[in-house]
C-alpha cells in the first residue's frame, strides 16, 4: 500500500491521524502487506521519534518494541545496470558526454530518472525546488540553504554533538540528506552527503553568477561567513583535520572562477570539462607552474643515469595539456590501490561522476586528488591518458621539506608528467617552490633510451591568503571570510564523544577493513567517499564505482568500497 504526501496526516496535537494510522495497520500484521508512506515537507520525527517519546504506550515500556530503522538507500541504479549491459563501451565514454542530461540522471537517487529526456532548465527547476525543500528561493544568509549549497560541493556532515546532531534532524527534513543511520533509543540520525554531480552542478548556479567571461562571488562569501559563525565555529560541522578542508574549498573556488563562454542558464556548466592549465593559473598564479617547470628543466642533471639521451617527458602525457570536470568532492576511506590498473579505475570513476576525491586519513602521501585526462575528450577515454594532481595539506608554522618518493613509480606509465602540490597554510608569507623527481634511464635494444617511470613535478605554496592564491586577491571579502575561516577551523576534534555514539547508529561499520585489507560490510555501492563517494571514517553511501563485468566496483580499495559522505 502506498501513501503520498503523508504531511497531511501528521496532523498536529497528541492524537496525530498517523498514529492512528499505524494502529490500523498493525492489526493487519499477519497478512503479506507492506506499507509505504511518502512526503516530502513532512518532518521525519513525525515518523521516527524516539523510544520515549513514540505516542503508543506499549512501544515506551517496551512490550511492543519497534523494528529496526532500515537506512540502506541506494544510489547510481542506472548507472550500474548500463554498466552491467555494456561494459567497456559505457565505461569508457567521452568525456565530452559527462555534462549532459542523460548522463547526470543515471548518478545518484533514483528520482533523478524522471527527468532524463526533459531539458536542462526543466531538469535544473526540479533539483533546485529539492533542495530547497519546496519552493523557496535560495537565501545564502539562511544557515541550512548555505549549508545545503556548499556541503554538495565541497562534502560537509555535521557532527555527532549536541549542535550537530539537532542540526542534522532539521536538514535530513528539507534539504536533500542521505540518511545513513540511527539510533532507535535516542532517535539520532546520522546523514551523508551524498556523490550527485547534477546536485553540485545546481548548487553551483546558486553560489555563482558567471556571465562566461567574469565570476560573481558574493553569494559564496555570504555562505563561507554564514558557516563559519554559526556552524564551525560551533562545531556543528566536522572540519577534518590538517585543513583539508580548506584546500578543497580553495579547488573548488578556483574552478568556479572559470571563464566558459557561456550565457546563464546554458546546460550544466560547471560540469563541462576545463583545461588544467586554466585551473592552475586560477589556483597558484598565472604562469606559476609553467615558469617553475621551465626552471626545473634548466636545472635538469646531465650525467650519469639521467644523462642528456634522456628524453623529457612524452608531451601526450603532460598533465598541462590536460583537462579536469570536477564540480565537486566526495571522500574516501579506503587508501589508494598502488597498481596503475586499479589506480586508473579511480580515476575513470571520479571523471565519470564529475567529482574530486578527499584520500582517507590513513593515505600517507597524498589528501587530496584531482582527476584529469590528457586525451581527446571527443574520443573514448584510453586508459594510459588517465592521470591526477596530488595535493598534501599541511598546517604547521614551519614549512616541511617537499619529498617525491617512489608512490609514483608503479601508479603511472613510464614518460608520463605527473604533477602535485604541498601546501602549507601554516605559513603566513608567500613563497612557491619546485622540485622535479626524474627517471632513471633505461637503454633500449635499438640504443636508445627510455624512461625507466613517470616524471615527477612538485610545488611547494606556503601561506593562505591572496598572497599565495592571487585570486582571493580579485575578491577583497571573499579573501577575508576565507581568512576568518582558516581562523576558525582551529575548534577541537570531539571525536572521543563521538565514536560511542556512532557506534549506537545502525547501520554504520566502524571497522573499515579487517586485517587482510578487506571490507569489512558492503557500504552502499560506492567506493569511499567513505568507501568512495564521500564519507570519512567509517561507511560510505553513495555513488559506487563500476568494475568491467559491471558489479559493484573494482577500484583497488577492497571487494566493495563505500564512496560518499558518511561520517
Amino acid at each position: 500500500m502506498y501513501t503520498d504526501g503523508t504531511n497531511s496526516k501528521t496532523g498536529s496535537g497528541k492524537e496525530l491521524p498517523y498514529t492512528s494510522i499505524r494502529r490500523m495497520l498493525r492489526g493487519l500484521r499477519r497478512h503479506p502487506l507492506w506499507t509505504i508512506f511518502i512526503s516530502t515537507n513532512a518532518r521525519i520525527d513525525m515518523f521516527l521519534p524516539s523510544q520515549e517519546h513514540d505516542s503508543s504506550a506499549r512501544t515506551v515500556n517496551r512490550s511492543h518494541p519497534r523494528d529496526e530503522p532500515f537506512s540502506r538507500f541506494e544510489l547510481d541504479i542506472e548507472c550500474k545496470e548500463r554498466v552491467h549491459q555494456w561494459s567497456e563501451r559505457e565505461l569508457n565514454r567521452e568525456i565530452c558526454k559527462f555534462a549532459t542530461v542523460d548522463h547526470m540522471a543515471m548518478l545518484g537517487r533514483p528520482l533523478w530518472r524522471l527527468y532524463a529526456l526533459r531539458p536542462y532548465k526543466k531538469f535544473h527547476g526540479f533539483v533546485y525546488m529539492k533542495m530547497m525543500g519546496g519552493y523557496a528561493r535560495f537565501s545564502a544568509s539562511k544557515v541550512h540553504h548555505a549549508f545545503t549549497a556548499v556541503a554538495s560541493r565541497v562534502c560537509l556532515d555535521p557532527r555527532l554533538n549536541i549542535h550537530g546532531l539537532q542540526f542534522t534532524r532539521e536538514a535530513v527534513d528539507y534539504h536533500l540528506r542521505l540518511l545513513v543511520g540511527v539510533d532507535p533509543e535516542s532517535g539520532m540520525l546520522k546523514t551523508a552527503t551524498p556523490s550527485e554531480p547534477v546536485v553540485a552542478d545546481v548548487a553551483a548556479t546558486m553560489l555563482v553568477h558567471n556571465d562566461g567571461a567574469k565570476s560573481d562571488m558574493e553569494m559564496w562569501t555570504t555562505c563561507i561567513h554564514v558557516l563559519s559563525g554559526h556552524l564551525f565555529g560551533r562545531g556543528v560541522i566536522d572540519s577534518g583535520i590538517k585543513g583539508t578542508l580548506f584546500g578543497r574549498l580553495l579547488c573548488i573556488l578556483a574552478r568556479d572562477q572559470l571563464p566558459d563562454g557561456l550565457s546563464a542558464g546554458e546546460g550544466f556548466r560547471y560540469s563541462r570539462p576545463f583545461k588544467v592549465d586554466l585551473f592552475l593559473n586560477e589556483l597558484l598564479g598565472n604562469g606559476t607552474v609553467s615558469g617553475l617547470t621551465g626552471v626545473e628543466l634548466q636545472r635538469r642533471p646531465r650525467g650519469g643515469f639521467t644523462q642528456g639521451t634522456l628524453p623529457v617527458w612524452d608531451k601526450k602525457f603532460d598533465f598541462r595539456r590536460g583537462w579536469c570536470n570536477f564540480n565537486h568532492f566526495t571522500f574516501t576511506t579506503r587508501k589508494l590501490p598502488s597498481d596503475r590498473e586499479r589506480l586508473q579505475n579511480v580515476i575513470r570513476w571520479l571523471l565519470r561522476r564529475n567529482a574530486a576525491l578527499h584520500l582517507a586519513p590513513c593515505q600517507s602521501d597524498w589528501d587530496l586528488l584531482l582527476p584529469l585526462y590528457t586525451g581527446d575528450i571527443n574520443k573514448p577515454i584510453q586508459r594510459d591518458h588517465l592521470s591526477a594532481i596530488f595535493i598534501q595539506i599541511k598546517d604547521r608554522q614551519k614549512s616541511a621539506k617537499l619529498t617525491l618518493g617512489i608512490e609514483y613509480r608503479d601508479c603511472f606509465r613510464p614518460g608520463q608528467l605527473v604533477f602535485c602540490i604541498q601546501m602549507e597554510f601554516g605559513a603566513g608569507w608567500r613563497n612557491t617552490s619546485a622540485h622535479m623527481q626524474w627517471p632513471l634511464r633505461k637503454r633500449m635494444r635499438d640504443e636508445s633510451a627510455q624512461a625507466s617511470g613517470p616524471f615527477v613535478f612538485g610545488t611547494q605554496v606556503s601561506g593562505a591568503d591572496e598572497r599565495t592564491f592571487p585570486f582571493l586577491a580579485k575578491y577583497p571579502d571573499l579573501g577575508e571570510e576565507c581568512g576568518k575561516l582558516v581562523r576558525t577551523l582551529t575548534t577541537k576534534s570531539e571525536f572521543p564523544y563521538e565514536q560511542p555514539v556512532l557506534q549506537t547508529l545502525t547501520g554504520l561499520d566502524m571497522d573499515e577493513m579487517d586485517d587482510a585489507g578487506n571490507c569489512n560490510e558492503v557500504g552502499c555501492e560506492g567506493t569511499c567517499g567513505g568507501g568512495m563517494g564521500g564519507n570519512r571514517r567509517d561507511d560510505t553511501v553513495g555513488g559506487g564505482m563500476e568494475d568491467h563485468d559491471g558489479d559493484d566496483i573494482d577500484s583497488g580499495f577492497g571487494d566493495d568500497v563505500p564512496m560518499s559522505g558518511a561520517e
